[in-house]
């Protein structure tokens, strides 16, 4: 078995690496008291560990062990007087079918868990052959997108985001898509996730945000309008330090005022550390940005947390605008978060508008902005200018 502690380093980010070591030390004391005397348990480094099954004689025993020890993950650890609920994610690898040497039973277990992982963590899963294809194609995709990096495979597309009351274009939301050399336009849903995985989403997050800042300086000379621009910004991006160095650096070499940048970033993201994500924000909203809630209500929508966190925009996910015509409870729920935001204070900007009576119903409620197909779909620079201009 090949186990990771889910979202430890946030254990460590805020309650400090002492802390963390507690918590370690406690976990391999208890996972030494659940498993058979024959069995053995490693650490391998960090809050990855190896555990050793001998005498298996089916799929059944492995998992009713692997089940044993996430029911370890049930109860809190008390951590200095901190009750802490934590998960983890288990992959196993069974010899001699999945290998038959130790480097490749771990490897395949370690395949395995990060299997669990995508299957939403705080699970086990075994590892299956179609797992390693996967892996191979991943190892490849990864390959390419360091190519793609140095090769300037990138482009942005921009979607108008406009004024729902007038129906003019207000500004674009920036969304990179990959010139894949054998596979053509690749989606952005099928690279962004390896990027995230593989630590390359940082040079390319760096990239749409430098790219995307460019084209607005352009546009802002071109047109006397006050446009502004919308860039997604990653949960990797944005706990990294140098962040704010690199958008204080785009700032100094651009022309356009800092309050046309919105960054938009996902509620999920920012829940993962609510502390450094309140400071940062501060920092943000310092300079002049604007700071948009992606995907609201698809994920912690917790109105504490909505008024703690310093916010201009909530983005009103698509998949309310895809039911909103005919299913009440997604109508009530759109018009309740649109609602709320203006008694908040808050600016809405709904995504996935695709007919004319969603745009009645945004109307309605008095939505300030939107975007979506009815409107536009993303389009490449030369004709998002053509359309602005």
């Amino acid at each position: 078995m090949f186990m990771d502690v889910d979202h430890f380093k946030n254990l460590n980010d805020s309650l400090g690496h002492h802390t963390g070591d507690i918590f370690l030390h406690q976990l391999a004391t208890q996972l030494t008291e659940i498993i058979r005397i024959e069995d053995t348990v490693s650490r391998m480094g960090g809050d990855e560990f190896t555990i050793l099954l001998t005498q298996i004689s089916s799929e059944a025993d492995a998992a009713s062990i692997a089940s044993k020890i996430l029911m370890l993950f049930k109860t809190p650890f008390n951590l200095g007087g901190h009750n802490i609920h934590l998960g983890a994610s288990i992959g196993i690898a069974l010899y001699p079918n999945d290998g038959d040497n130790p480097d490749t039973l771990i490897r395949n277990a370690d395949t395995a868990m990060y299997h669990a992982k995508e299957q939403g963590r705080n699970n086990y899963q075994f590892f299956t052959t179609e797992m390693e294809r996967r892996v191979r194609e991943r190892v490849i995709l990864e390959a390419d997108l360091r190519k793609g990096l140095e090769r300037d495979e990138f482009k942005l597309y921009y979607q108008p985001i406009y004024s729902l009351k007038t129906e003019t274009i207000m500004g674009f939301e920036a969304l990179i898509r990959w010139q894949h050399p054998d596979s053509g336009f690749m989606s952005p849903t099928k690279f962004i996730p390896i990027a995230e995985e593989r630590g390359l989403i940082i040079p390319i997050g760096e990239w749409v945000l430098r790219r995307a800042c460019q084209q607005l300086d352009q546009w802002s000379r071109q047109t006397d309008k006050p446009l502004y621009m919308s860039i997604n910004i990653s949960a990797h991006q944005f706990t990294k330090k140098e962040f704010i160095h690199t958008i204080n650096d785009i700032l100094n070499k651009s022309t356009f005022a800092p309050e046309q940048l919105i960054f938009e970033i996902t509620e999920t993201a920012m829940m993962d550390n609510l502390g450094y994500t309140i400071q940062t924000l501060k920092q943000l909203r310092a300079m002049g940005i604007q700071i948009a809630m992606d995907d609201f209500g698809t994920g912690y929508s917790s109105f504490t947390y909505l008024k703690q966190l310093p916010i201009d925009i909530l983005k009103l996910d698509h998949i309310f605008m895809r039911d909103v015509m005919h299913d009440p409870d997604s109508a009530e729920i759109a018009a309740s978060i649109i609602d709320l935001a203006k008694k908040l204070r808050l600016n809405v900007i709904a995504e996935g508008i695709e007919t004319t009576e969603q745009l009645g119903f945004l109307k309605s409620h008095q939505c300030a902005r939107g975007q979506g197909y009815l409107f536009s779909k993303p389009l490449p620079q030369d004709e998002a200018e053509a359309l602005l201009m």
